[in-house]
């Protein structure tokens, strides 16, 4: 198991943020609108703005070039190559198989 001081984690969680917002904008970009069945199925479950939400398929989930939050994906296993979908604020990347 990893150790991660308080600070250590401090900047890993900055540097998470940062990353996850410039990718937001890329699915934000690129994605698309949800479908009408994928729209209700968003409002009932508590979305507040659905038409906000875009899905960008890829070959692969990105995960981060940063050294330390490359490390620290791999070690939490939150985001590797099996990693099918991940939601960014209103943007979903969706692996292209699924």
């Amino acid at each position: 198991m990893i150790q991660i001081l308080p600070e250590q984690f401090e900047n890993i969680l900055l540097l998470a943020v940062k990353w996850a917002e410039a990718k937001e904008k890329v699915i934000l970009t690129h994605g698309t609108a949800l479908s009408a069945q994928y729209m209700l199925d968003a409002k009932s479950a508590g979305l507040k703005y659905p038409e906000r939400v875009r899905v960008y398929q890829v070959p692969q989930i990105p995960i981060p070039k940063h050294p330390i939050l490359r490390a620290a994906a791999e070690a939490t296993q939150l985001i590797s190559p099996a990693t099918i979908g991940i939601s960014l604020g209103y943007g979903i990347f969706i692996h292209n198989n699924f």
